[in-house]
């Protein structure tokens, strides 16, 4: 079996225009079939265009998380903060052909009915008013991404970045670990402002969910039971160790049903 390494695998950037017209094309293929089997050939083609995005999509962040100086790679990054949400506009359309298909049992017999309750999720969680939104949230947490892989920590003669002190902070040495985190807490000192700054954005941006600019976002209880059904009957998920509170939002503003679902590592019991 042939296998393809990872460095061989071409990048091009997606050319929206190509891509939104595209996605309307088979969405709209998609709403004339005739039959079962012409709706689901439809869903394949689809499914085929976004799989290649995600993977252009999955490579730079890969490429760029491996080296945030890289000038090429910074530049597509930048370029998908600011695609993927129209890309998601793309597929959500698609989402509501899918969601009013009089082709549902025959798709959930090849998919399963468990993708029909995605959709549901994926058409309460997007508005095409909220891209702007989403690019910004994808900017901020490029941001920080640079921010944490940008330092250099002098320790023990050499520059490190946060990865390489990992194994002085948890040294046998005791003296060895209070020097080492005394080095990581001076870097996270010495950027305080920024680290202060991106996550007052991000919540300032949360606090202006929507169109107006003036929507705030409330717990909603209502949506538990929805999430639990879906998400295994449980508000409190254990991912790789640490405990994730699934909390669900919906904007206050009149007429707008849009929800917001996701989660908070070791939420305190009053957030």
């Amino acid at each position: 079996m042939q296998t393809t390494r990872f460095s061989d695998i071409a990048y091009q950037r997606p050319d929206l225009a190509q891509l939104e017209a595209s996605f309307r094309s088979l969405t709209e293929a998609f709403r004339q079939a005739r039959t079962a089997d012409g709706a689901i050939e439809a869903m394949r083609a689809v499914t085929a265009l976004r799989n290649h995005t995600d993977t252009m999509a999955t490579l730079v962040s890969i490429r760029h998380s491996l080296d945030t100086r890289d000038a090429f790679y910074d530049t597509e990054n930048n370029f998908m903060d600011e695609a993927m949400p129209h890309i998601e506009g793309y597929l959500n359309d698609f989402f509501r052909a899918l969601d009013e298909t009089p082709f549902k049992e025959a798709i959930s017999g090849v998919y399963g009915n468990h993708l029909f309750e995605l959709i549901a999720v994926k058409l309460k969680t997007f508005r095409p008013e909220i891209v702007e939104d989403l690019q910004t949230e994808n900017k901020l947490g490029s941001e920080y991404t640079k921010l944490l892989s940008g330092a250099r920590i002098p320790f023990e003669g050499e520059e490190r970045n946060l990865s390489q002190m990992g194994p002085f902070t948890q040294s046998k040495d005791r003296d060895m670990r209070r020097r080492a985190q005394k080095a990581v807490t001076a870097f996270f000192v010495e950027n305080e402002s920024e680290f202060d700054r991106i996550y007052d954005e991000a919540h300032d941006r949360f606090l202006g969910f929507g169109p107006d600019g003036n929507a705030t976002l409330t717990v909603d209880e209502s949506l538990h039971g929805d999430v639990e059904r879906i998400l295994g009957k449980t508000m409190r998920l254990n991912v790789g160790g640490y405990e994730e509170r699934v909390l669900c939002y919906a904007s206050s503003r009149p007429g707008d049903d849009t929800v917001a679902l996701f989660t908070l590592s070791k939420c305190p019991g009053n957030c």
